[in-house]
């Protein structure tokens, strides 16, 4: 199933493959450590705010009394401990959050990736299929009954055949000439006479 968020993504990741390659670059990962780091945080920060408004439009349907309960349920939250807790804890802890975050990043690229492809492919398809259905039927009716077009159609067959003739012409007037040249040349006869 296509994510219609990650399509943009995807497009992008597309075209920085296609750069890389029109420059002559070495192929490496699909995105880089800080591009796969700042795509794994802001895919994080999305699924805490979708948890985030589920649990608030949960709140909203109790009684106003339990808010404050839902608010710190939401803080609760694992995503939200799991999005404080490097600040909180510094050192090793810190570097292999942000290892996973860029791994998180570059798999969320890589399925951008494919996203974007499923559509350009897609739409590709569709684009040339209403293309062949109705363009170009379309485009051959204008063609076929529009004067301008037969006219030049008709030009260029007459001066088709005009060429056609005149090289007709050309080579049988050769060949007349060598005939005549190799019949006085056989029966000794000399030059044709001119009339007076």
């Amino acid at each position: 199933m296509v994510a219609p968020l990650r399509v943009p993504l995807g497009l992008a990741v597309l075209m920085a493959e296609r750069l890389r390659a029109d420059l002559g670059m070495p192929a490496g990962p699909v995105v880089g450590a800080t591009t796969g780091y700042a795509i794994g945080v802001a895919d994080a920060a999305l699924g805490v705010a979708g948890r985030l408004t589920r649990s608030a439009v949960a709140a909203g349907r109790k009684p106003a009394g339990l808010a404050t309960g839902t608010g710190q349920a939401v803080l609760r939250q694992p995503a939200v401990v799991r999005a404080s807790a490097p600040v909180r804890r510094l050192g090793s802890a810190a570097s292999d959050r942000m290892q996973a975050t860029v791994a998180r990043g570059r798999s969320v690229a890589t399925a951008a990736r494919a996203d974007a492809l499923v559509v350009l492919r897609t739409e590709s398809a569709s684009g040339l299929s209403w293309v062949r259905g109705e363009v170009l039927p379309a485009v051959i009716d204008d063609l076929v009954t529009d004067p301008q077009v037969r006219e030049l159609a008709a030009e260029q067959a007459h001066g088709v055949l005009t060429d056609a003739a005149h090289e007709v012409r050309q080579r049988s007037s050769s060949a007349d000439a060598r005939i005549e040249a190799g019949a006085r040349r056989l029966f000794g006869t000399g030059r044709p006479q001119s009339a007076p």
